[in-house]
């Protein structure tokens, strides 16, 4: 094997490193460029995320009467337990190759599954290799910034926003001023 192609097989070896350090949740909404991606608390034990640290953030995140695709992970099991939701749940097993599942929820079939957050966790770990490398402590305020691009995805949207932003900040400073 000739010196570049062993140099590009090891580049792309790299560039399957798991990009985001620690432990994080996130949830993506059908139809909607809604994101959230929020990191869990640091935890002394190894292993996938507990109940205690899910249900929080679904009590947050999820809307009442939303029906919930996860993948197994027990944790989610207390989906259909959250007071005042009346959420629906509906998951794939992708530890036993199972990747979507024809499911019925209120007499409705529909497709259960996690490719649109997963995408997005595809999509954050390219964008992040393409700036070769961050900081770890800036990690929470890089994935933020992924998150505002991707909600607003229209070049002309994100300028609005930043022009409302500022425009805010300007009128901030002459309020203090």
């Amino acid at each position: 094997m000739p010196h570049d192609q062993k140099i590009n097989e090891k580049k792309k070896k790299e560039m399957n490193f798991n990009v985001l350090h620690g432990e994080w949740w996130g949830a993506t909404t059908r139809g909607t460029s809604e994101l959230v991606m929020e990191e869990l608390p640091k935890k002394k034990r190894m292993g996938p995320a507990s109940r205690d640290e899910v249900m929080p953030l679904i009590t947050k995140y999820v809307r009442a009467g939303s029906t919930v695709m996860t993948d197994g992970l027990k944790a989610y099991r207390v989906i259909p337990d959250v007071p005042k939701k009346q959420l629906k749940h509906a998951y794939v097993r992708h530890g036993k190759e199972e990747f979507t599942r024809l499911v019925e929820v209120d007499g409705v079939k529909m497709l259960a599954g996690t490719q649109k957050i997963d995408g997005a966790w595809g999509n954050l770990k390219m964008w992040l290799s393409s700036r070769r490398g961050v900081v770890h402590a800036f990690l929470p305020e890089y994935v933020r910034e992924f998150q505002w691009r991707y909600v607003m995805k229209d070049g002309q949207e994100r300028f609005s926003a930043l022009a409302e932003v500022i425009q805010g900040l300007v009128e901030l400073k002459k309020l203090v001023l």
